[in-house]
């Protein structure tokens, strides 16, 4: 998000700054709840339990990079 203009102040929590990825982001806020939860899960030590859980965000990283890139298309 930072490289699009929308960069995290360190005192924002990541719960704080999802409001600005959606902003940055559209149509993958479903995706962006995905990826927020899991990093603040590792975060505080709980790691995906299962390899199905760790598949799922990655598929979600995937979905937001691709948006990124349609919006970056003319």
């Amino acid at each position: 998000a930072a490289s699009r203009g929308y960069p995290r102040q360190a005192a924002t929590t990541p719960y704080e700054y999802l409001p600005v990825l959606h902003h940055a982001f559209a149509g993958v806020d479903a995706e962006l709840w995905r990826i927020t939860e899991a990093y603040v899960g590792v975060h505080y030590g709980e790691i995906p339990s299962t390899l199905a859980e760790l598949q799922e965000i990655r598929r979600c990283w995937e979905r937001v990079r691709s948006s990124e890139m349609s919006a970056e298309s003319p």
